[in-house]
């Protein structure tokens, strides 16, 4: 389809691919933490320039940029700002700036951090004297942290990448066993099951328009809704729509024994796994490491006296790093 036929033809221009990576960034993102190393440089230059200039971005917000002291306080930033609830955080870099910062890197990765992006120009690693010459070295020393790369091979799709990853990560949604939703470390909803013989009951409360204001009980990061992490917050009826026709989904998969895939599913998302924990059962209280869910969705934990399930209690993270 031409681009006088096209619904959306965009906006002509010529643009080399850090420029088309940091029109996308000024629009959607919420922050940028990074430090210039070429020839990353370039993207957080205009970024900022369109920020000092006042531009707000999509969600009506006018974003931050912090310059820190090199490429891996830059990276623990970036992570930190994800991590309190920053709305489609990012940090760009490139050669051996990827290297200083990998640490944070793999704590960026390990910590399933929704809500972050690392742009990459990439550049080639070498040993004996700086070279910028393009390569794929520091792309290559990303790949065992577990991020998920997309390339772009012009600046278009380079673009267009950035505006996918902004898609899927902006708003993190995590899961708390063995009930709750959380967005950027905020609860959004609550699920509870009443199970018969031969039945289930399921209720699910989302917070759409407005979360509770729990006053002196709230958690450090208090509840949040749909209105306060969506530009356009759905209505309840296309919400419902949504949540059964998800529901019916995965009980066609349950059905034809695709139990395993969606353990896999749960366990990718849930903000437990490698966590410290304290889970209450009763009067009981149990410590341990958080494993995952078995294929019944009981939690596993690793405790002193070995690998224990558990089908129900409330569970609490304990303060401190993630353990792993």
């Amino acid at each position: 389809m031409s681009a006088g036929t096209s619904a959306f033809p965009g906006v002509p221009d010529v643009i080399n691919g850090n420029g088309a990576v940091a029109y996308v960034m000024k629009h959607v993102c919420g922050g940028v933490i990074g430090y210039p190393i070429t020839p990353s440089t370039e993207i957080s230059e205009i970024f900022e320039a369109a920020r000092a200039e006042g531009q707000l971005n999509v969600w009506g917000k006018h974003p931050f940029f912090v310059e820190t002291e090199g490429e891996h306080s830059a990276q623990s930033g970036a992570l930190g700002a994800a991590l309190t609830g920053g709305n489609f955080i990012s940090n760009a870099s490139s050669s051996q700036g990827i290297l200083y910062g990998l640490e944070s890197h793999y704590v960026t990765a390990g910590k399933k951090i929704g809500g972050f992006v690392l742009q990459v120009a990439a550049r080639v690693v070498t040993k004996h004297s700086l070279n910028v010459m393009a390569g794929h070295d520091d792309v290559y020393a990303l790949l065992p942290s577990g991020y998920t790369i997309l390339f772009g091979s012009n600046p278009q799709e380079a673009a267009d990448r950035v505006g996918q990853m902004g898609g899927v990560i902006t708003a993190s949604v995590t899961l708390h066993w063995p009930n709750d939703v959380y967005v950027e470390g905020r609860k959004l909803a609550g699920i509870l099951v009443e199970a018969g013989v031969r039945h289930a009951v399921l209720g699910i409360g989302v917070n759409v328009l407005g979360a509770p204001d729990l006053g002196r009980t709230a958690p450090v990061l208090p509840p949040v809704s749909l209105a306060d992490v969506c530009a356009r917050p759905p209505s309840r009826e296309a919400l419902l729509i949504g949540i059964v026709k998800h529901l019916a989904d995965h009980y066609e998969g349950l059905a034809r024994g695709q139990v395993r895939e969606l353990v896999d599913a749960y366990t990718c998302l849930d903000m437990t796994v490698g966590m410290g924990l304290t889970l209450q059962v009763g009067a009981q209280q149990v410590h341990g490491v958080a494993t995952g869910i078995d294929d019944n969705g009981a939690l596993v934990l690793s405790t002193g006296e070995g690998l224990r399930r558990f089908v129900a209690g409330e569970v609490h993270i304990d303060p401190g790093p993630m353990i792993g």
